[in-house]
């Protein structure tokens, strides 16, 4: 007896249908309206307008006026999105910059984009900087486009809204990160650094960010947390053998990006807990410590003086990362650790060492050796 086959049903007549995330109606013979929006219930709403023989405009069907960019920009940044700071100040340098471009050019209005304004923003961008850099800074400003017409605030800007992301260059999977060695001469460097400013100041006063250096680069090293995740580090953070990562206040488990929005914990060693806690001393009842930046040039300069390429404060969480896949923690677990939802994206983080270069392959058992 032969098995039926299953048909696969098509829709007829006038129906919703999704692209990439953006609504279309289907009107039959291939003919699609796009809806510019991306919310199911905008988009029904549209649809039935357009059925009933009415504009699908989200904006007109309203009967509000439709805003410049300054202010929806103002409103998308300003509105309750549950971010962090970080996030926030990021999605506002993108959706600023991006609007700013568009003003210098004499539009400010959503409907007044054109695919021919995209097509020179785009190329004047790719100028200058990565496809991955324009695709993030355009990502942002489609939200903000797509936020406004979920809001009647204004036309539904297909241009935008329908507008692919360039194509990105294929990341390396591998990084060349600091070897253990390498850190070790670095963090040599920065405490004798910090031991002079100490000296100079009599052992008091001064600012008390010029002498932590040494011990910031330390936390960062055995915990792999981000520089603002340690930053927010308290003494109640840390206990029942691990450091505990908390979102930041205000932050919403359903927000986007994701980084920060996850409590984990990461259980250390006595002697990498007794690190996080020296750190903790150094910090304890000051308002300011240190920023970044300062981190960063302090490090940098640490690194000529060790004669160690120069690297980043978050090649410290990547090279973490690396020495405890390396010790035989599984990845998923080390995922967990820094607060990863992908295991693909902590794998992006194992990198090589330069002094792996020099590695020869053992002879695998079984083999049966020379002859």
């Amino acid at each position: 007896m032969s098995r039926s086959r299953r048909k696969v049903g098509r829709q007829h007549g006038p129906h919703l249908i999704q692209r990439d995330g953006v609504y279309y109606a289907a009107l039959g013979q291939r003919r699609r309206v796009s809806l510019g929006t991306r919310d199911r219930a905008t988009a029904e709403g549209a649809f039935a307008r357009l059925l009933a023989g009415e504009s699908p405009d989200v904006r007109r069907a309203a009967g509000a006026p439709e805003i410049t960019l300054d202010d929806l920009s103002e409103r998308y940044l300003s509105a309750p999105h549950g971010w962090t700071q970080q996030t926030l100040r990021s999605a506002r340098a993108r959706v600023e910059a991006v609007g700013h471009w568009f003003e210098l050019r004499g539009v400010r209005l959503a409907s007044e984009i054109t695919p021919a304004l995209i097509d020179a923003y785009l190329a004047e961008r790719r100028a200058k900087v990565t496809h991955r850099t324009i695709n993030r800074d355009w990502r942002a400003w489609r939200l903000a486009i797509e936020w406004g017409v979920g809001r009647a605030l204004c036309a539904p800007c297909p241009a935008v809204l329908d507008r692919e992301g360039l194509r990105e260059a294929k990341r390396r999977t591998r990084r060349v990160l600091p070897s253990p060695e390498e850190i070790a001469r670095v963090i040599d460097r920065l405490r004798e650094r910090d031991a002079r400013a100490t000296r100079a100041a009599g052992g008091h006063g001064s600012e008390p960010r010029n002498r932590g250096a040494a011990l910031a680069v330390r936390a960062l090293y055995v915990t792999g947390l981000r520089i603002a995740e340690l930053q927010r580090l308290t003494h109640a953070d840390v206990h029942d053998g691990a450091v505990w990562v908390r979102p930041e206040r205000g932050a919403a488990d359903t927000a986007e990006p994701t980084k920060g929005y996850r409590e984990r914990a990461i259980r250390l060693s006595p002697e990498g807990l007794a690190i996080v806690r020296e750190y903790l001393a150094w910090t304890a009842g000051r308002t300011r410590t240190f920023s970044e930046s300062w981190l960063l040039k302090t490090v940098a300069a640490a690194c000529k003086a060790a004669k160690v390429p120069t690297f980043g404060l978050h090649d410290l969480r990547r090279a973490a990362a690396t020495e405890w896949h390396r010790a035989g923690i599984p990845a998923l677990k080390i995922a967990a650790w820094l607060g990863h939802s992908d295991v693909r994206t902590t794998e992006l983080y194992l990198g090589e060492y330069r002094s792996d270069s020099e590695l020869v392959a053992p002879l695998p058992r079984g083999s049966g050796g020379v002859h």
